[in-house]
């Protein structure tokens, strides 16, 4: 009976070596997987959740933050990007990159993890996501979309056959109401065209 006790009490202590709280709600600039973060050392966030309810109130101790170029990376704890390692601090608002230097149009995945006030450290969160916007000059390399040369139909006057806009749809020009409208157009591209994104 001894023995199935401490056999017992064994096999039970990892489990309560597992922090009562845990990393959600993961953001970058205060917001969820943002698609063009324009600052080079975004400032990541996460909430704390207590894993029990009536373990309200606990607070974290440390946290540590993992970055990677790919999401697969993260779980083969390939950190490629940026380990913070442990950091000692109670602030889960206001975590400064301090990672690799992020490049224009770059994709980063991370996570996050805690230690609470015993120094029990949590799972690792939910990955996020955010993507880099345009950082270089130029790195804007568009040119201006303008009415340099009109077609026939157009040198006729202004007219709208044809195009479709959400709202106000079959209204003649001179009837519909000054809003901001939302034009649709087609595009054909080559059958050879090798799209990385759009």
């Amino acid at each position: 009976m001894l023995h199935t006790a401490l056999a017992l009490l064994a096999f039970c202590s990892p489990i309560a070596q597992v922090a009562s709280l845990r990393p959600t709600q993961l953001r970058c600039e205060a917001l969820v997987e943002p698609l063009a973060v324009g600052e080079r050392a975004p400032h990541l966030s996460f909430l704390l959740e207590a894993e029990n309810p009536a373990a309200r109130g606990q607070k974290m101790s440390a946290w540590q933050v993992q970055a990677a170029g790919y999401e697969r990376a993260l779980a083969l704890a390939r950190a490629e990007l940026w380990d913070s390692q442990r950091v000692e601090d109670r602030d889960p608002t206001a975590i400064e990159w301090a990672g690799k230097p992020l490049l224009s149009g770059q994709r980063v995945h991370w996570r996050a993890r805690v230690w609470d006030e015993q120094g029990k450290p949590s799972a690792w969160s939910v990955p996020a996501s955010f993507t880099m916007g345009l950082l270089e000059p130029s790195d804007w390399s568009a040119e201006w979309i303008g009415w340099d040369a009109p077609s026939k139909r157009m040198q006729a006057g202004p007219t709208l056959a044809g195009a479709e806009w959400i709202g106000y749809a079959g209204d003649e020009l001179a009837s519909a109401p000054a809003e901001r409208r939302f034009y649709r157009g087609a595009l054909d591209l080559p059958a050879n065209a090798a799209l990385g994104s759009a």
